[in-house]
């Protein structure tokens, strides 16, 4: 007669069989999770192992050197210089004897009144020549708009000082602007010429 593998009543295995895995490698064959991103290999319930960390061996992306290189535009020198009291008075002279006509006699006899505000000794007189200097050098640029925000500036800081004698800087500004709108209009292209349409007449 052939053996026969006879049934142990405690426990549901043959006699002959191996015996169940204890709890303690139980728990250590399912203590580590597999990677979520595995794949498992044909015919195993095996996961493939998680993919090589960056080793010594592969050297990181050079950082980026955009900002580090980029060359750098160097700023725009806006300062005026200051001028003296003389230098003022001789350049307005000049501009408004240019560009004032008939009246710049008037606006002369005004400018005088500038010279002896200047000469008086007041407390804001530096910061005023600075104004009056920044004002003539704009306009010799011709810078309008600046040249009159300056006017604005020293007519709304200092109304007593120079309340006499700004009319004729307003003046001298105003006609300078309009010498130069009327510069570009003849500056240019004339228009073509257009030649008349005639509708024929109905007939009758």
């Amino acid at each position: 007669q052939k053996p026969t593998n006879r049934l142990n009543r405690r426990v549901a295995y043959p006699t002959a069989a191996v015996p169940p895995p204890q709890a303690s490698q139980a728990n250590q064959g399912t203590s580590h999770l597999p990677d979520a991103g595995a794949k498992s290999l044909p015919g195993s319930g095996m996961p493939l192992p998680p993919p090589p960390k960056l080793g010594a061996g592969i050297l990181p992306p050079p950082p980026s050197t955009l900002s580090s290189s980029a060359p750098q535009v160097p700023a725009v020198q806006t300062e005026m210089s200051s001028l003296s009291k003389d230098e003022i008075c001789s350049k307005l002279k000049t501009l408004m004897t240019k560009y004032c006509g008939d009246k710049a006699t008037d606006l002369l006899k005004r400018l005088q009144l500038m010279e002896k505000s200047l000469d008086s000794g007041l407390p804001t007189e530096n910061r005023i020549i600075q104004i009056l200097s920044e004002f003539i050098q704009l306009i010799e640029r011709k810078e309008l708009s600046g040249a009159e925000a300056r006017l604005t500036s020293l007519g709304a800081d200092y109304p007593g000082e120079c309340a006499q004698w700004i009319i004729c800087l307003r003046h001298l500004a105003a006609d300078i602007k309009t010498k130069e709108q009327n510069d570009e209009k003849e500056s240019m292209p004339a228009a073509p010429a257009s030649f008349p349409f005639f509708v024929p007449a109905p007939q009758q």
